[in-house]
């Protein structure tokens, strides 16, 4: 498949419906038992997708393609500087607390992903710009269920810290009630 064929087929993926695969992948696949999209846990830090599992707060921002990718690595430096370039120690005494900001455990990118001839090589370049410890995330173009994600590059930790996990907990929760609300709400605007 040439290039613009991947392009076309890359560009009709939503975000919501990436959002929506990913979320599914870590909950039914990987067996996060609290999984929810758009879900800030700190004054700047609003994740596309929240999961924890055993004590293990993965974060995943979503991408369309690798040029994003760098744009969010440069435009949320603050954010990027505090999860790549602060150690624990250097955390205001905190492990996962930087005034007032929260950063997970683990981190990642998720993209769309066709295998396509070349893809292979196009994919270990991008794995190979990522910074350490970042993991990155696929998300198959194949229309299935719940998609297939494939998390092709694991991510290291940020922090091994779980302090900040039950107020971690508490904002996903909050987060999940106020989805479950609005879904309530539109099935019975529906009636």
């Amino acid at each position: 498949m040439g290039r613009v064929g991947f392009e076309a087929l890359v560009s009709k993926m939503a975000t919501d419906e990436m959002k929506y695969r990913v979320a599914c992948h870590f909950r039914y696949r990987l067996n996060y038992p609290l999984v929810t999209c758009e879900c800030g846990i700190g004054s700047f830090n609003y994740a596309d997708v929240l999961a924890i599992k055993k004590g293990i707060v993965s974060e995943v921002e979503i991408k369309q393609n690798r040029a994003e990718i760098f744009q969010d690595l440069k435009k949320k430096d603050t954010k990027h500087n505090m999860y790549l370039k602060w150690s624990d120690a250097e955390v205001d005494g905190s492990n996962t607390s930087w005034c007032g900001h929260t950063r997970p455990n683990k981190f990642y990118f998720a993209i769309p992903w066709i295998n396509s001839d070349g893809s292979d090589e196009k994919l270990r370049t991008i794995i190979e710009t990522i910074p350490k410890p970042y993991g990155l995330v696929t998300i198959s173009m194949h229309h299935y269920m719940w998609g297939i994600c494939a998390v092709v590059k694991r991510s290291g930790y940020l922090t091994k810290d779980q302090s900040q996990i039950p107020f971690i907990r508490k904002t996903l929760m909050k987060r999940l009630t106020n989805e479950n609300l609005h879904f309530r709400q539109s099935k019975l605007k529906e009636r």
